[in-house]
């Protein structure tokens, strides 16, 4: 066997290996799985390290990704915080506040009939919230979407009684 001086000895190595199981009469995927991984075990024995790959730019992805995700337009409209309205309402006779979303508090002036029906509204869900209820804004935006809801689809003739 000759030894050529121009020829990297690690593809000599596994080339010569591979010429010997194909001699042999080993199966194709026998081969190929051999050849997958027996050229990095050669590398070690050789002493030569794979080189590693290229560490990721982390900054770079995430800001592709923040941008990516801000040019959705679902999204972005989410990230933007909803304009809200303090609205003055009495809890066991002392004064409070709630802040509700103004385009919740629109559709409840629409199927209200006007901004004093829906603060007498908002002043009845107000009374009837528990105690206990952690976010009261919350709680009362919750009913106030469900009572603008049932009256708009009464009001337009939906609900059949």
């Amino acid at each position: 066997m000759s030894v050529d001086e121009t020829e990297d000895p690690l593809d000599a190595i596994v080339g010569a290996a591979l010429k010997a199981m194909a001699d042999s009469g080993a199966p194709r995927a026998r081969l190929g799985a051999f050849a997958a991984s027996f050229r990095d075990e050669v590398a070690e024995i050789l002493g030569r390290k794979p080189e590693p790959a290229p560490a990721p730019d982390l900054l770079h992805l995430v800001t592709q990704a923040v941008r990516q995700a801000l040019a959705e337009p679902g999204i972005a409209a989410a990230a933007r915080p909803q304009p809200a309205k303090r609205i003055y309402v009495t809890v066991d006779g002392r004064a409070t506040s709630v802040t509700l979303p103004v385009d919740a508090l629109r559709q409840l002036d629409d199927v209200a009939g006007g901004r004093k029906q829906a603060r007498a509204i908002i002043q009845q869900l107000a009374d009837s919230a528990p105690d206990d209820v952690p976010n009261r804004s919350g709680w009362i935006q919750e009913r106030m979407l469900a009572v603008a809801a049932a009256t708009g689809t009464d009001a337009d003739g939906g609900a059949a009684h």
